[in-house]
């Protein structure tokens, strides 16, 4: 869903949460969702981020265009860039910070939460955390995604 975000720094902001109980599933229904609001993404500055319930390690299970990579892809072609990813050096598939336990447990972790933003403000990116599992399994079977943005100048 977008929203339109006011300030010292303008963007639409695209909350995400992909669900699977529906006709497009999970890294499908985010993937066409781009292709629904392609008009938005040429408009100005744009962040997507939320629980994609999506990894390049499940590629195989969607049709090639419309898995992880495929989202990546389709982001990337519209100038937006994971910033966990791009911040750390680390490659989609190859996370080493968990922000999902499956029911809550440890050992069954993923990282399936993200942030996409413009890649013009990639040197605006002060700090990236992911809450820990400790401090959070309590709450909720994820951890949050903190991407910390200095406004533009």
């Amino acid at each position: 869903m977008p929203f339109r975000v006011t300030g010292p720094t303008e963007f639409v902001l695209f909350a995400v949460w992909t669900l699977g109980d529906q006709e497009l599933k999970y890294v499908r229904a985010a993937t066409a969702a781009i292709d629904m609001y392609a008009d938005l993404f040429g408009q100005g500055s744009v962040v997507v981020m939320g629980d994609f319930n999506s990894n390049a390690i499940w590629d195989r299970e969607h049709p090639s265009s419309l898995n992880h990579t495929a989202l990546v892809a389709s982001l990337s072609s519209f100038g937006l860039v994971s910033a966990y990813h791009v911040h750390l050096g680390v490659r989609h598939g190859e996370e080493s910070d968990k922000t999902f336990y499956l029911h809550k447990n440890k050992v069954k972790s993923y990282h399936i939460d993200y942030c996409f933003l413009p890649e013009k403000w990639l040197p605006l990116v002060k700090h990236i955390d992911i809450g820990t599992h400790a401090a959070w399994y309590k709450a909720s079977d994820h951890s949050p995604l903190l991407v910390e943005v200095a406004t533009e100048t």
